[in-house]
């Protein structure tokens, strides 16, 4: 485990031969002018940012698809809401029997029939 003591040189706990290794990979780091504490950061910062790049679409050359345009649509603050209405309802007509209502007449006796039994 690598700790800094108060003037800022490593403390090692482990043997004596990690502890050989890890100074001298520090020092071959220092002496090739890089900051063995912020440049991994900052490796890491552009390694991020090359992958949020590179999953964007964008430029001169992008068309809009369908999909994007259906998705400009069905996320809109209100044709969204509309476009979500008009699905419901559609399911909710395709789903209830249009000419066969005699299932309404029913429900009296079967709801009567369910508060009255036992659990």
């Amino acid at each position: 485990m690598l700790l800094a003591q108060p003037d800022g040189s490593p403390r090692l706990h482990s043997s004596p031969a990690i502890k050989t290794v890890v100074t001298a990979a520090q020092k071959s780091v220092r002496a090739a002018g890089l900051d063995p504490v912020s440049d991994p950061v900052e490796a890491r910062y552009q390694w991020a940012h090359e992958m949020a790049e590179s999953g964007v679409r964008g430029g001169c050359g992008h068309t809009v698809t369908i999909s994007d345009r259906l998705d400009a649509v069905l996320t809109h603050r209100i044709w969204g809401w509309v476009a979500f209405a008009a699905v419901l309802g559609l399911m909710f007509s395709a789903s209830s029997p249009s000419r066969n209502t005699r299932w309404i007449g029913s429900m009296p006796s079967w709801t009567g029939w369910a508060a009255t039994s036992p659990l």
